[in-house]
């Protein structure tokens, strides 16, 4: 765990190690013990789509589907939706002072100034919302040359995923 500032959390870590499901059990873990947390997960299910999921209301969306039929070359495999990009930012601004911000998660649209627009917005205003970001560890210098502001970082790991989450709701909790 690098620790920098107290304010915001990145979890991290390669493709498919486990960091949403880190983040379903501290969402759990927020709501056992009563600390307010809002914001979306982005769930990848067996039919090739990725649905972005409102934490507060259970409210879903498909966000992004399996481009299984391309030749082309881009960023991703996946072909992202414009209403579950819109759904995802109007979570997210909705998302209000007092709650623990999640966004799972940051990848290459939002470094490219598209995507979940909104996280940029909140992590530039003046709010003192605590927010906890979700990024892939291959994109995180990317982002973190792009914002000023400092984070906690946490990595998810083979060895630590199934109990991580323990530490970062414990740093969680004394900020809150």
């Amino acid at each position: 765990m690098n620790s920098t500032n107290p304010n915001h959390v990145i979890i991290t870590g390669e493709v498919g190690i486990g960091k949403t499901a880190v983040c379903i059990k501290l969402v759990d873990q927020c709501r056992i013990d009563g600390i307010p947390i809002s914001g979306i997960l982005t769930i990848k299910t067996d039919r090739n789509h990725r649905i972005t999921e409102d934490i507060q209301t259970g409210d879903r969306k498909v966000l992004a589907v399996l481009d299984v039929k391309s030749e082309r070359i881009s960023e991703s495999r996946y072909t992202f939706l414009e209403e579950g990009i819109r759904f995802a930012n109007s979570v997210i601004r909705k998302s209000g002072e007092g709650s623990i911000v999640l966004i799972d998660e940051i990848g290459p649209l939002e470094l490219n100034g598209k995507g979940f627009t909104a996280s940029d917005e909140l992590l530039d205003s003046k709010s003192s919302v605590q927010c906890i970001l979700v990024i892939r560890k291959s994109i995180l210098p990317a982002f973190l040359k792009k914002h000023s502001q400092k984070f906690t970082i946490i990595e998810v790991t083979l060895d630590n995923r199934s109990n991580i989450h323990n530490t970062i709701f414990e740093s969680i909790k004394k900020k809150t």
